[in-house]
């Protein structure tokens, strides 16, 4: 454990001795980030080092400028907003809540020469482990629907000179061809005739994503969601966070894409239609990522979002 971290843990968590902390690794990725918990008589903390500049980045700009305006339009009309106005700049360990189920780690302190952010720890288990009651799902789903929402309309300017619906289309002409070789004829062409349905982002602007919005990035702790992990967070399509789920959840479960769109707005046709681009484009580049790295779960992943994507061809 570096010297710097236990400082840091030690300062945070009330100037406990660094002799009285314990600690537990809770992550750790070779490409990635390192993930450790801190554990002293004041609480818990939780502290993420990055290997890369560019996660780093992402993640500390979505927990330093982008979660706390979504706190602050999530908590209008709630018995929290009569809370405290500096509740939000304590030091103590524990979620900061978003509006009633649905939370996020606060940001304490970083480190950017270290590429360490010090977080608040979030209780609960992944909703992926399927260890939770049934009956939380749709209601797990229906929080991450208004969080999700709510990051989408922040007014944040999108200042990528080229425009989604180019950018969209070099991406699709990268990752298909990376495929190509991966896919029969019959797939290249609906993954061709799902691609075409790509002007559906003409004049759409990128919003804050999250980008690998998931259930494996979010904990659930009774009734409360504490959504985690935002190191690919950056502006895209807002259909970008909703292609793991139909991948990954909604096509064996109708009812909770059903529970998540009723808490966060219908799609549009052309919102459907992106969402069925990005599908796409999300199989593609998952099976050339995993053959290139020789990742057989990533492969099957790949091959699932493929069979999902094709169910949509018209």
């Amino acid at each position: 454990m570096p010297p710097e971290l236990r400082a840091l843990a030690s300062r945070l968590l009330a100037d406990v001795p660094e002799s009285m902390l314990s600690w537990t690794c809770l992550k750790e990725h070779s490409k990635s980030a390192t993930v450790w918990r801190a554990t002293g008589p004041a609480g818990q903390l939780v502290f993420k080092r990055h290997r890369h500049p560019r996660p780093f980045q992402q993640e500390l700009r979505a927990y330093r400028d982008w979660l706390p305006a979504v706190a602050a339009h999530l908590s209008l009309g709630t018995s929290r907003s009569e809370e405290p106005k500096d509740r939000e700049k304590e030091l103590s360990p524990g979620p900061r809540s978003l509006a009633g189920a649905v939370r996020v780690p606060a940001l304490l302190a970083c480190d950017p020469a270290a590429r360490v952010l010090a977080l608040t720890a979030a209780p609960g288990e992944r909703l992926s482990l399927g260890t939770h009651d049934p009956a939380l799902a749709p209601v797990a789903h229906a929080a991450a629907g208004r969080f999700l929402r709510a990051l989408h309309e922040l007014p944040v300017a999108d200042d990528d000179p080229m425009p989604l619906v180019d950018a969209v289309a070099a991406r699709l002409a990268e990752w298909h061809a990376r495929a190509r070789g991966l896919l029969s004829p019959g797939e290249r062409d609906g993954l061709q005739r799902l691609a075409a349905r790509r002007d559906a982002f003409a004049g759409v602007r990128r919003v804050p994503c999250h980008r690998d919005f998931t259930p494996d990035n979010w904990l659930l702790a009774g009734a409360d969601l504490h959504v985690l992990d935002f190191e690919h967070a950056r502006l895209d399509a807002p259909e970008a966070d909703l292609v793991k789920l139909r991948a990954e959840v909604w096509f064996d479960r109708p009812d909770l894409a059903e529970a998540f769109l009723a808490a966060h707005g219908p799609l549009t046709t052309d919102a459907a239609a992106r969402l069925d681009v990005l599908l796409a484009l999300h199989a593609a580049a998952t099976l050339a990522w995993a053959e290139r790295h020789a990742d057989p779960a990533f492969h099957a992943l790949g091959r699932r979002a493929l069979a999902v994507a094709l169910a949509h061809v018209s």
